[in-house]
């Protein structure tokens, strides 16, 4: 979890804010280990970007949905970092995963991935089951959660016949795509950055439902 601009030292406190706040007080997090730095990619500066990691443990009576995660430093300043808390399962993306050959299975839906564009020019496939006349939901969330991803997502074909593509969403606001299948069988899910940057900052999550 990045600090977010801020230097994180030895007294660093993490707690949770649910949302809306209304009168909630914060839910203290525990500290398993010290903040600790990694680098940037791009030559980006650390100091304006921020480039530390802290590894905390959500408490057991933690509310189920949007939440932020409130970060204090030594020096009495503090940041604060949208979240959504859940209990529905998680698949996190697998290597090999990186092109149409390869792409990961993912069912039954609804599905929620974890990913990353991991290095420039990078890429995740994906590839989902579905029957003629279904309505798919595809959701990229990354900006409104700190992510530098710059996310394209392109639905295609086994055989790379492009189905339909969207672009970067504007501002922070998550990247939607609703279509139909024209037929039965399988489609690819291909998530990458619209300048082909990559790293650990590029990470996102990929929600895939059938709407009714």
């Amino acid at each position: 979890m990045p600090a977010a601009r801020r230097r994180a030292g030895p007294n660093t406190r993490v707690s949770l804010m649910p949302t809306p706040s209304g009168k909630q007080k914060p839910i203290p997090l525990q500290v398993l280990e010290k903040a600790k730095d990694f680098p940037l990619p791009d030559g980006m500066d650390a100091k304006a970007n921020g480039n530390q990691i802290v590894r905390v443990e959500l408490a057991a009576n933690a509310p189920a949905g949007e939440a932020l995660l409130r970060v204090e430093g030594d020096n009495n300043t503090q940041s604060e970092l949208p979240l959504e808390i859940t209990k529905a399962k998680l698949i996190r993306d697998t290597d090999p995963n990186n092109d149409l050959e390869t792409p990961q299975p993912v069912g039954p839906l609804p599905a929620r991935i974890l990913g990353t564009i991991a290095k420039p020019q990078d890429c995740d496939c994906f590839r989902v089951e579905l029957t003629k006349g279904q309505k798919l939901r595809v959701q990229v969330i990354g900006r409104r959660k700190g992510s530098l991803l710059d996310p394209i997502l392109t639905i295609q074909q086994p055989d790379g016949s492009l189905w339909k593509t969207a672009g970067p969403p504007p501002k922070a606001e998550d990247l939607v795509v609703i279509t139909t299948a024209p037929q039965t069988g399988p489609v690819c899910l291909v998530v990458r950055d619209a300048f082909d940057s990559g790293g650990p900052m590029h990470a996102y999550e990929l929600r895939v439902v059938l709407v009714p």
